[in-house]
């Protein structure tokens, strides 16, 4: 049977930007950490997109390392895969990890389904995990948080 396809009144209509491009404006191969910025400012319009028609709270938390100027890239390097390992035995399969692209800090982390009234526990979780490792000293990260959508009510 032939039948015609019509698109859903359900889909979600989803464009990326123009910049989304592999090739900058000179037609040059973008650099890996162009590419990473790229794609996390393209992942969040997306999911900030659903958040918004589905109803959905949709919060990012960032941690970085604190008087991380001083630390060598190596030890940077250190901090990043083992903070990487730790958050993967705690967050939520749905939560996102993501190298971040700015200077000052290692990761980002989207949380769809977290209010950011609730973002405190999942820092107390990350924080007793690190705790729980003995990989890293006290009082080494530091954590900032801001919402990518906010519902009106707390979950």
């Amino acid at each position: 049977m032939n039948q015609k396809r019509r698109k859903s009144e359900n889909a979600f209509d989803v464009s990326l930007p123009d910049s989304f491009s592999l090739l900058n404006q000179n037609q040059e191969p973008i650099n890996n950490e162009s590419y990473k910025e790229m794609f996390f400012k393209c992942q969040n319009e997306i999911l900030k997109i659903i958040a918004r028609k589905t109803g959905f709270d949709l919060s990012v938390l960032t941690i970085a390392t604190v008087k991380s100027e001083t630390l060598s890239k190596k030890r940077m390097i250190y901090i990043e895969n083992n903070l990487k390992d730790i958050l993967n035995n705690c967050l939520r399969k749905t939560d996102q990890v993501l190298v971040n692209f700015k200077s000052n800090a290692i990761l980002s982390i989207v949380l769809p389904g977290t209010h950011i009234d609730n973002i405190n526990i999942v820092i107390d979780k990350i924080n007793d995990t690190i705790a729980d490792s003995g990989l890293f000293s006290d009082n080494i990260f530091l954590f900032n948080y801001y919402s990518l959508h906010k519902n009106s009510v707390a979950s």
